[in-house]
């Protein structure tokens, strides 16, 4: 197709023209580079800021749930920990080391008396030792020194928010919070205890052969409608109880003190039941008494299912029950 001539002649106006879009077009091309660059950058700063927004948020809520949790706690119970290898042990009253700092930390002790002193893991220092040893040998791992972690213990009802914030003061205090509140577990099962360690139990009775913390299923002893309750002992006898009488003030019982049986008005739950695998005449006794915290019993009464004999009890020095492994055939009865 020939083009009229008017259109292909080149002229002064279409250099112009050409001089002009030769240099604009790409002026142009680059400017609206730049605007499109522009405003993707800001829809990313956008986005950015509102994605930092929400993490803020989130790490602020989880603040709060963390100052929750250390609100929380059993505020008369307070868990340190001293550098490792500090060689820090204690007597149940105080701190035993010749640094300075514990000196003063015994002074402010003293100022508000703790009812004891302990190791937290319960153990003895030689023990917790020999096992970190070992296990830095077997893993190959650097481990914690166990025995400079420590509980100070206090009344139950006692607040002891300034004495925990005062020995945060001390540069030989690595950590320090208070023990974590025991939540009551539901009852899964009609076992009655749950065994919390081995106590040497030999200093307190020649008859004892083992002894060991345990917590009790109260529910079990005080629930009327539970017939059965299995005495899990802890050499692996168990002893399945059936309920004969439950009897005292949480019972419903005595509750006018003038027309109670001797003790009764002053017991919460006294709980009696018979072995039901005894091979006796006479049917093995079990008795329970349950009176706020103080538990105490005889599993069974007499001996008769085997040569041994179960007792529950509160010690002074223990915060939890302690179950008495007995042999009296062996020792004489105590």
């Amino acid at each position: 197709m020939n083009l009229p001539k008017e259109l292909t002649t080149v002229t002064p106006l279409s250099k112009i023209l050409a001089i002009i879009f030769f240099i604009t077009f790409p002026l142009m091309g680059f400017y609206l580079g730049l605007s499109y660059q522009k405003n993707i950058e800001q829809a990313q700063v956008t986005n950015n800021s509102v994605q930092n927004e929400k993490s803020i948020n989130l790490q602020q809520a989880g603040n709060a749930d963390n100052q929750v949790a250390l609100v929380g706690g059993d505020h008369s119970l307070i868990e340190l920990k001293f550098p490792d290898d500090s060689g820090i042990t204690t007597d149940g009253k105080k701190f035993i080391s010749r640094d300075s700092e514990i000196a003063q930390i015994n002074n402010l002790l003293a100022s508000y008396p703790p009812v004891k002193i302990y190791n937290l893991i319960g153990l003895p220092g030689e023990t917790l030792e020999k096992m970190r040893r070992e296990g830095e040998q077997n893993s190959g791992n650097n481990l914690p020194d166990m025995r400079t972690w420590f509980r100070i213990q206090y009344g139950q009802n006692y607040d002891a928010t300034g004495v925990m914030e005062q020995l945060k003061n001390y540069s030989l205090v690595e950590d320090i919070n208070f023990a974590p509140q025991a939540v009551p577990l539901p009852n899964l099962s009609n076992q009655l205890f749950n065994y919390r360690g081995e106590v040497d139990g030999s200093k307190y009775s020649p008859t004892v052969v083992s002894a060991f913390r345990v917590s009790v299923n109260t529910n079990l002893l005080k629930d009327k409608t539970v017939k059965k309750v299995i005495f899990n002992l802890p050499d692996g006898v168990s002893y399945t109880v059936v309920k004969e009488r439950i009897f005292g003030c949480g019972a419903g019982e005595c509750t006018d003190p003038a027309t109670c049986p001797a003790g009764c008005a002053t017991i919460e739950y006294t709980w009696i039941g018979n072995i039901e695998e005894a091979q006796n005449d006479a049917p093995e006794k079990v008795t329970i008494v349950v009176n706020g915290n103080t538990i105490a019993g005889s599993i069974p009464e007499v001996l008769g299912v085997n040569k041994y004999q179960y007792r529950i009890g509160n010690m002074a020095e223990e915060t939890s029950n302690i179950l008495f492994k007995i042999d009296p055939s062996k020792y004489g009865v105590d």
